[in-house]
């Protein structure tokens, strides 16, 4: 069917700001703390065709990686911002 090997099928840039150490998730199930590696909690092997995935890559992952890239640095640059800009003021 594909030769795309570990198709995740909930993106890795849901996952990552969640991430610790190497790629590794922290989670709570069924009464106890869990931990596991992103890199196949979410995913299957030759789930996609690399198409899907290209596409998928091109439509969703790469313009929400753009979108929370900006959101960050605008969040950066008001934290600094804002203080400098009130004691101008008073």
């Amino acid at each position: 069917m594909s030769d795309v090997k570990n198709c995740h099928y909930i993106s890795r840039f849901h996952t990552r700001p969640w991430e610790v150490g190497e790629r590794d998730l922290v989670y709570f199930e069924t009464g106890t703390v869990e931990r596991h590696t992103s890199r196949t909690m979410f995913s299957r092997e030759q789930l996609n065709t690399p198409e899907v995935e290209a596409r998928l890559n091109r439509l969703v992952e790469t313009p929400l990686g753009k979108i929370r890239a900006i959101s960050r640095a605008v969040a950066s640059s008001y934290r600094t911002a804002r203080p400098t800009a009130q004691r101008s003021c008073s």
